[in-house]
């Protein structure tokens, strides 16, 4: 499924995006379009020729048009940072993302989120509801774990720890 594929990750300087970049790696994807921010002070650090690192920008979603031409998949792991960052980047960042990679023909949009993980949330409330929320998919019983370096799990809710 991975294999072969040309997938465009996004936030690929935050932790979980670029532990995604690995397994995509792993995976044999063909290409990977690691997009960071403009303002990133840093556009390289990605070992494997696979991995192309790319300018753009949530926030303006003509920066991603070329990004996602092409792509078989987008993994959206990109967070704002204080109010204004929330609402352009996990609010509005979200569903114009998504509509652009509708545009664009790519097969699947994935969010990726590791949002309250840390320990110091462990009682956040918004992570009790979000953890005690029924895993939609029908083929895991509660008495599996998923498989966490697969990306190919029909798993859409995954607790956190």
């Amino acid at each position: 499924m991975i294999n072969g594929s040309v997938c465009v990750v996004l936030g690929a300087r935050g932790k979980t995006s670029q532990r995604l970049i690995e397994l995509l790696v792993k995976k044999g994807a063909s290409e990977i379009r690691a997009v960071v921010r403009p303002s990133t002070e840093s556009a390289s650090g990605f070992d494997d020729a696979s991995v192309s690192v790319v300018q753009g920008d949530i926030s303006k979603i003509d920066t991603l048009r070329e990004a996602f031409q092409g792509a078989n998949y987008v993994f959206n792991g990109a967070s704002g940072k204080g109010y204004q960052g929330a609402m352009d980047v996990d609010w509005f960042g979200v569903g114009s993302t998504a509509s652009l990679a509708k545009e664009a023909g790519v097969e699947q949009y994935l969010l990726v989120s590791s949002q309250f993980v840390h320990p110091d949330n462990h009682w956040h409330p918004i992570r009790l509801l979000l953890n005690t929320v029924p895993n939609p998919s029908p083929d895991t019983s509660p008495d599996t774990s998923p498989d966490t370096n697969s990306l190919e799990s029909n798993n859409d809710i995954r607790p956190a720890g």
